[in-house]
């Protein structure tokens, strides 16, 4: 913005009659629709006000520009501004709206309104709802909805504006062809909508407002991603049919359960189900968007290319739950699932899923599970609770690779390594390893007690058969480096860190680490600079700057190793003075 264009300097220009009001007002408008400073914005409302108190002809000025501006940003700064500033504007803003087309000035005036508590801002909102319930031919009520579904729709892009009424093109004339073609969008009967399908649009949220839709029955949010859902759907009492197929909820809200028992578990009660896990079904109904189709007892899908299956024992209890269809994606392992005590096959691949439920090791029934392709990236210790699984088919995830072989080898001697029973540790690897040879971390445990029993060979070749299989762990070459200084091989020691630092060079330990293996060599200069870059990354490491004293005083440089000294006792007196 030019210095000739800043608020300050059109008031100026209007108050020394250098420009004409008309267009002073006209450039400070402009100046609103066009500049993101909140700074400017303000100082041209608050001239704005002057102007009005100072010029009682520039509400008609404002009537003008309300009227002929073609910019729907520009018609609502200034409808703003006339219901801030005046009090007989009313019935110009009732025949702006009632011939104003514009989407997005409707519903951003609709939304301003509603902060706005006044006489005037009650009545030019009841006129607009009017607007919106007349063009979608629904009760008052329910236009609302409709308004916040355009406006869901033009904050997709800050830009994009259309002419309201714009969703009435995607009317069902009944509910038959509402249910046979995807190009409607909803139905309405006796001006209330009876059916609702938003699953071709894309929103940043929903609407809030689906509490005003009384009558619904129908209701498709499939495929939006979403991760919370409004809460007012729970308070549609008519509601039959809910699809949150292809969404990526966090949790499952206690309404949903209570919808899915409700409306859908009678369905698998009469197929024979137990009544309580049912419900569990019904509420795996609604995140596929279809039923899923009972299979007998004896019925293999583990290896189906597709399938919407499950299974029951003779009592009724779910034995099997298969969705495999890369069109279905659940989006969620509900932790409802996990009650389901007699569950022994759980085969969700494919379906977004993102979060294990913690409470995963109460299904104590569960033989084969496969959550493959998916997003999780975390898996709960629970899982080691799964005494009977025989299949874990986690792969395609965001899980590391370590922790996906972990759980799936789970006799790693974990237990007794934090006990320090390391022969049980010793034991319980090796008999791992007889079955999984590619273990790793079998074989870093291995490593570890065979170090804690001075057992130095054995523990090297159990590193070294780690880093044949991940030579990349900075870790697991920095241990083996430790077992080099313990036998005094320094330079074997040296090259294994340096191995570990080419992983992972910011980590302080190594640095340090490096440096005393050169001091034990007597490569003084090396050591010192190893030392420095451990500094460089934790400056704060009291007893390295001890260390550093005393390669200084090797190289006969006593000023630095003073310095260095007592640059420790400042760490030490500031580490006490936190503790106290």
């Amino acid at each position: 913005m030019s210095g000739l264009e800043t608020p300050d300097n059109i008031f100026t220009e209007i108050l020394n009659k250098r420009i004409t009001l008309y267009s002073g007002t006209k450039s400070l408008i402009s100046l609103m629709q066009n500049n993101g400073n909140n700074i400017n914005n303000v100082q041209c409302k608050s001239i704005l006000k002057i102007l009005s108190t100072k010029y009682p002809e520039i509400l008609q000025i404002l009537f003008q520009l309300l009227e002929f501006d073609q910019k729907p940003i520009n018609r609502l700064i200034i409808a703003r501004e006339i219901i801030l500033n005046f009090d007989d504007g009313a019935e110009n803003l009732k025949n702006q709206i009632q011939k104003d087309f514009s989407a997005s000035f409707l519903t951003e005036f609709y939304i301003f309104l509603c902060s706005h508590n006044s006489k005037t801002s009650e009545l030019l909102k009841h006129l607009l709802l009017g607007k919106y319930k007349d063009i979608y031919s629904v009760v008052y009520e329910e236009a609302i909805f409709f308004l916040e579904l355009e406006a869901s729709q033009i904050n997709i892009k800050k830009d994009l504006d259309f002419n309201f009424g714009y969703f009435k093109r995607f009317e069902a004339p009944n509910m038959i062809i509402f249910k046979k073609d995807s190009l409607f969008n909803y139905v309405v009967k006796n001006h209330h909508v009876l059916a609702l399908d938003l699953s071709r649009w894309e929103f940043e949220s929903l609407p809030e407002t689906f509490n005003v839709l009384t009558e619904l029955r129908i209701l498709n949010l499939s495929d939006l991603k979403l991760k919370l859902l409004p809460a007012s759907i729970s308070l549609l009492t008519q509601l039959e049919y809910l699809n949150l197929c292809g969404n990526n909820l966090r949790k499952i809200p206690l309404w949903l359960v209570s919808f899915a028992k409700k409306s859908l578990s009678k369905n698998y009660i009469k197929e024979g189900v137990e009544k309580s896990e049912a419900i569990i079904l019904s509420l795996m109904e609604i995140l596929c968007g279809r039923k899923l189709i009972k299979k007998s007892e004896d019925f293999n899908a583990l290896n189906s290319e597709i399938a919407l299956n499950y299974k029951i024992n003779k009592i009724g209890n779910a034995i099997g739950i298969y969705i495999i269809d890369e069109k279905i994606n659940i989006g969620i392992l509900p932790e409802e699932i996990c009650s389901l005590h007699s569950l022994e096959e759980l085969v969700l691949p494919g379906n977004q899923i993102e979060v294990i439920p913690k409470n995963l090791g109460k299904l104590q029934s569960l033989r084969h599970l496969n959550l493959s392709f998916n997003r999780i990236s975390f898996i709960p210790n629970s899982i080691n609770n799964l005494r009977r699984l025989e299949t874990l088919i986690i792969s395609e995830n965001n899980i590391p690779e370590k922790t996906i072989m972990a759980l799936q080898w789970n006799k790693l001697g974990e237990e007794f390594l934090e006990s320090g029973e390391y022969d049980k540790t010793i034991e319980e690897c090796k008999s791992t390893l007889i079955l999984y040879p590619k273990n790793k971390i079998a074989w870093f445990h291995l490593g570890i007690a065979y170090n804690e029993k001075s057992e130095l060979s054995r523990a090297k070749h159990a590193y070294k058969e780690f880093l044949n299989i991940d030579p990349k762990s900075s870790v697991v070459w920095n241990s083996l480096g430790d077992i080099y200084h313990q036998e005094g091989a320094f330079k074997k020691a040296i090259i294994a860190i340096k191995r570990a630092l080419e992983i992972e060079p910011t980590i302080a330990l190594l640095w340090d680490n490096l440096g005393y293996n050169y001091k034990k060599l007597g490569k003084i200069d090396d050591a010192l600079k190893a030392y420095k870059k451990s500094l460089e990354i934790d400056p704060l490491n009291n007893e390295l700057w001890r260390e550093i004293a005393s390669v200084y005083r090797e190289k006969g440089e006593i000023t630095k190793a003073i310095e260095s000294e007592e640059k420790a006792l400042d760490l030490d007196s500031r580490t006490g003075d936190r503790k106290n």
